[in-house]
């Protein structure tokens, strides 16, 4: 049942549980379950998306993806990621540093494209408004992805395609407007 996460009252403490999923001595695949459950909540509760926001959380994240074993848990760890921050950006301070979102970018050339489309879409949550050229890093990362078998990685690609011209504060009309011929 897809609405039983949204019944889960914001009341209970989660804040035990992401750490669970950088702990070393849990088996990686009860750490994807874990990542995989709570990617389902991580919208709903206030607490758990504070935390999975977190430069903290962001720097474990990284950590664990280079150090993954299985396939599954990196997926649900971009997905988790991704979910943390939904609609909205990361904080340029908590990733760029540590070059988090380089990590990630490594994980567009995995073998399966169900980690490739996740990698796409986790880094559109890297997007900034403020930042073109990070935006434009972002974007020479993925692009050789557009011919890319799976549609799925495809399709996350346009997506971040569109979230990156919706970065762009000045239409693009106005710049080549200012660029004469020769």
């Amino acid at each position: 049942d897809l609405n039983f996460s949204s019944l889960i009252s914001n009341d209970l403490n989660f804040a035990i549980l992401p750490s669970y999923i950088f702990d070393q001595s849990i088996n990686e695949i009860t750490r994807s379950l874990l990542s995989a459950i709570i990617s389902a909540i991580v919208i709903f509760n206030k607490t758990l998306r504070q935390i999975c926001a977190s430069s903290e959380f962001i720097n474990a994240a990284k950590d664990a993806i280079q150090d993954a074993k299985t396939s599954q848990f990196i997926l649900w760890l971009l997905i988790l990621l991704k979910r943390s921050f939904s609609l909205f950006s990361a904080d340029f301070s908590s990733f760029y540093n540590c070059s988090s979102h380089i990590q990630i970018a490594v994980c567009l050339f995995h073998q399966m494209p169900e980690v490739r489309a996740a990698a796409i879409s986790a880094l559109s949550c890297f997007m900034q408004s403020d930042e073109c050229v990070l935006n434009l890093h972002l974007i020479l990362f993925s692009i050789g992805l557009f011919n890319d078998v799976s549609y799925l990685v495809r399709y996350q690609l346009v997506l971040l395609l569109s979230r990156f011209l919706s970065s762009i504060h000045t239409p693009f009309s106005s710049n080549f407007e200012s660029y004469s011929a020769v």
